[in-house]
Parts: structure tokens; C-alpha cells; sequence
């Protein structure tokens, strides 16, 4: 599962790119760092009983997994870089993608891995970290606050990027910007559930409204009435 936002004249043709190409890139490198998983298709409903049992299941850890989309992530933004027709040069897309693991004799997770300011209510937020300010700085950029921290070239008030992390971008990637995503874990218990939306939500919307809102709509087992409800 993945949400995407994109911002810039190109946003929605980078957002539609990722989109379409960014699972692809996360299914490779998940077979290349856990080489039990079986391969993309199987012959029989009987083959996935035996795939599935022929997973390690341990190897669901969160180092691997960060390894898992920081490998993906990369490749996702040399597509993105070789496609002759987005201009990405102030264009791009937030990605938030979510991994369940609910298979096996391992407790039930979910994998956050956060590019942007989009948020999964267990995700992390880099908009405002220290450290991601550091990195800008340190690549000759500077932030400063209009209306909220934004990135802007050393020399130039542009291009006023409002994140830290994203795809495409890259007159903020040449001071700092990337698109490493940010990994979180989430144990799964019964009855919980995780909400990932872009900006146009937490932006008005505290998370512990948001959580509230959403639990009248868990018993609906509708999620498509839960977004109703916050819509």
C-alpha cells in the first residue's frame, strides 16, 4: 500500500510514474535482501502453501527492510532521472508506503517506509528533524520558514521545497534533498489499524482526531466508509 502526493507543474505525472514503478522496485530488492521469497508467480493455489512455508519469516526485520527501500528508492530515482519526458527539475512526489507481514509464526507488522510529509500515524515526520536541516545546510542549501521550513538553493529563493525527502526534485537533490525514506515498525494486535494519508489531511487534522475518527468507522470493516468519515 502506498500514498503519494505530488507537488510542482509535473507533480501529478511524477506521482503517476512512482506510482506505477515504485512496487515493482520494492517486490525486486524484498527477493533480492530475502532470498527465501518465492518468485513473482506461482503455478497453483498448492505452490503458494509451499512458497509460504519455505519463507523465513524472521528475516522481517526493520534493518532489512530500510535496506529493502533504501535499495528500491534509489533505483526508483534513476527512473526517474532517465525519463526523457517528467521534468523533475522543481517537480516531484511524496511517497508513503506501508509492508504488511501477516504470515508466518512471527506477530503480525507493518513496515512504514516515509518519504516526504506524508504521514502514517506510526510513521516518522523529517519536515521539521534537526538533523535533516544539518544535511541541507552542510550540501550548501538553507532553510527558513515560509509559512513553514522550506528548502531554498544557497543563492536563490527557489525552489521553497517544503520537505526533506522526495522523489524527483532536483534542484533541491543538489542541495540535500533525497529520497531515503524513513523506516518505522508497527506491531499489529487485534482490532488496531494504521492510517497513511498525504498532507491534505494531517495538515488539518491532529493524529489523535484522526485515530478517533477512523475507530467509529473499524466496525463498518468498510475502509472506504472510514475515509468518509474524515472527509
Amino acid at each position: 500500500m502506498c500514498v503519494l502526493d505530488g507537488h510542482g507543474a509535473q507533480g501529478a505525472y511524477v506521482s503517476h510514474f512512482v506510482r506505477d514503478h515504485y512496487h515493482v522496485h520494492v517486490a525486486a530488492a524484498l527477493r533480492r535482501h530475502i532470498p527465501s521469497l518465492p518468485p513473482p508467480s506461482s503455478s497453483s493455489p498448492g505452490d503458494d502453501v509451499h512458497h509460504q512455508e519455505s519463507v523465513d519469516f524472521n528475516m522481517f526485520t526493520l534493518d532489512t527492510i530500510e535496506d529493502v527501500f533504501l535499495d528500491a528508492s534509489c533505483r526508483m530515482t534513476a527512473a526517474l532521472e532517465d525519463e526523457m519526458h517528467l521534468d523533475i527539475s522543481v517537480s516531484g512526489t511524496t511517497a508513503i508506503a506501508l509492508l504488511f507481514v501477516t504470515s508466518g509464526h512471527v506477530q503480525p507488522k507493518v513496515f512504514v517506509a516515509n518519504v516526504g510529509d506524508s504521514r502514517a500515524v506510526a510513521g516518522v515526520v523529517a519536515s521539521n528533524d534537526p538533523h535533516e536541516e544539518a544535511r541541507i545546510v552542510a550540501a550548501n542549501g538553507r532553510v527558513f520558514e515560509y509559512g513553514v521550513p522550506r528548502v531554498w538553493l544557497q543563492d536563490v529563493d527557489m525552489p521553497g521545497l517544503a520537505m526533506s525527502r522526495s522523489f524527483g526534485d532536483s534542484v533541491a537533490t543538489s542541495v540535500g534533498v533525497i529520497s531515503d525514506p524513513q523506516c518505522s515498525e508497527l506491531l499489529l494486535t487485534p482490532g488496531s489499524f494504521v492510517i497513511a494519508a498525504s498532507d491534505g489531511l494531517w495538515e488539518f487534522s491532529p493524529s489523535t482526531d484522526v485515530v478517533a475518527m477512523c475507530a467509529k468507522g473499524v466496525p463498518y470493516e468498510d475502509p472506504q466508509t472510514t475515509c468518509d468519515l474524515l472527509v
